[in-house]
Order: C-alpha cells, then sequence, then structure tokens
C-alpha cells in the first residue's frame, strides 16, 4: 500500500524515530548533480524533525518499506530523502535516492490515484 500525507497517513503505522543512514551510490551521485546545487549529508535524520510525505507498507503485513521524507536543508530548499526501511548495509538504512525541492514548491499537481486513503 502506497500512503501520501496529502491523502492520509494512518497513525498505526510505525516508523523509526532516529534513523542511521546508508548512502546508495546513486544517492551519492544525485547529491552532488542536484540542479539546485550540491546536497550534504548527515549520517541520521530524526523523523520527528521532518515531514513525512509518503509512505509504502508491505500487503502482507503493514509494516512500512519505504518512507519518503523532507526536511529544511539550507534558505531556500528542503532536502527530500527516500529510505528504504526494508533493507540495511553496515546496519543503517539505506537511501534510495535524494534531491533538493524549493521550499515554496508545494506540488499541486499530485495525481492522488496513486495512494490509498488513509481510514
Amino acid at each position: 500500500m502506497l500512503y501520501h500525507a496529502e491523502t492520509g497517513i494512518p497513525f498505526n503505522i510505525n516508523l523509526p524515530v532516529s534513523l542511521d543512514l546508508f548512502y546508495s551510490d546513486h544517492a551519492q551521485r544525485a547529491a552532488t548533480s542536484d540542479r539546485y546545487g550540491r546536497i550534504d549529508l548527515h549520517p541520521s535524520i530524526l523523523t520527528v524533525d521532518a515531514k513525512v510525505i509518503e509512505v509504502e507498507t508491505c500487503d502482507r503485513t503493514g509494516n512500512p518499506i519505504k518512507v519518503l521524507i523532507r526536511k529544511p536543508h539550507d534558505d531556500r530548499n528542503d532536502i527530500c530523502l527516500a529510505i528504504a526501511l526494508n533493507s540495511s548495509r553496515q546496519g543503517r538504512f539505506v537511501v534510495k535516492t535524494v534531491w533538493l525541492n524549493r521550499k515554496d514548491d508545494l506540488h499541486k499537481t499530485l495525481d492522488k490515484k496513486k495512494y490509498k486513503q488513509a481510514n
């Protein structure tokens, strides 16, 4: 199941509060070539300090397997991180990719049909 903040994310989905991060090769390349500038990669992140944009859960168990979070990066941009919660490297959660979004970019073109409505 795929949930989005605008269509509702169920309250019973338990996300870790603190995530130690491992950046995939793709994420590392993306951090050096983003259109808005170089992205500083941090070794960990607190989900309570970020906005959870999207959560994907396993159909069988309902456990979260991927999360997309957005948090402030600099004066103009927020950083978005797609994090796999069902795989780890060296005991850390794998960041699949990263990118910057302008703080004023609110994505008003969201296709809500792609997401399950939270009950």
